[in-house]
């Protein structure tokens, strides 16, 4: 009979498969064929093959034949292998920017993954539901026409295998009520662990505190330009500071570590 290739093996580097082998042995065929599951998938003169775009975490079984002039030889043995998913397929730094660029618009920004390839576009998730229509293909989207009240986004990448894990979510609370510049007032340290600083150029009227679910968690009655906040007692995470000052509202997120 003809004689078949000898040592097929292979590796893989993100999302592609390399396969390799061998000429036979005092034999030169014209060319190779390359089998994927029983299935033939090229003709190839060369000894080497790549194969882009696989399904991670699918096995997938190779064989190589050698074609002759007048004949094929007998396949290799099986050349077996599974891509693992690769790493950081998801989105990160999510922000969201309420206010712009209409009131009651919020723009989302994102960076994209940091994953071995790049993704076919993103989703966009307010409070759990999609809310894009067709794929975004951007690094930005806007979010029109909300109303007075707390949202969560986050926002997912799509690869041509499926969709990647939720990024980290941001948020965003309305209120109806115009905020004064953020050089009029300061708050800091943000991240905080124990002492939150609030200074403003004028007096602060009452002070509020909501936790990321908008519940109510603290407020105070203040008439002074200056408050100091120990927040070591308080669980780690995202809270919005509520302040009236000269009958203005300003909301602020922070995080508590």
């Amino acid at each position: 009979g003809f004689v078949p290739p000898i040592n097929l093996t292979g590796y893989y580097n993100c999302t592609h498969i390399y396969l390799s082998w061998e000429m036979p042995p005092g034999n030169f065929p014209t060319s190779y064929n390359i089998y994927r599951d029983g299935e033939l998938i090229s003709n190839y003169t060369g000894t080497e093959f790549y194969e882009a775009n696989v399904i991670p975490e699918v096995e997938y079984c190779y064989q190589v034949t050698a074609v002759y002039e007048v004949g094929e030889s007998q396949p290799t043995p099986e050349f077996c292998i599974t891509v693992p998913t690769p790493a950081d397929l998801e989105p990160y730094d999510l922000e969201g920017i309420p206010h712009y660029p209409d009131e009651f618009d919020v723009t989302l920004l994102w960076e994209e993954p940091i994953a071995c390839l790049l993704p076919d576009g993103y989703n966009v998730y307010r409070d759990s539901v999609q809310i894009n229509s067709s794929l975004i293909t951007e690094l930005t989207y806007i979010d029109v026409g909300l109303t007075e009240g707390l949202y969560e986004y986050w926002v997912s990448a799509v690869y041509y295998f499926g969709e990647s894990a939720l990024s980290d979510p941001t948020y965003v609370l309305f209120y109806g009520t115009d905020e004064l510049s953020l050089e009029q007032y300061k708050i800091f340290p943000n991240p905080c662990n124990h002492i939150l600083n609030i200074q403003s150029d004028v007096k602060i009227g009452s002070l509020s505190i909501y936790n990321i679910q908008g519940h109510f968690i603290n407020g105070l009655e203040v008439d002074q330009s200056e408050i100091q906040i120990d927040v070591s007692q308080f669980e780690p995470g995202v809270y919005f500071i509520e302040l009236e000052i000269e009958k203005k509202t300003i909301l602020r997120k922070i995080l508590v570590k």
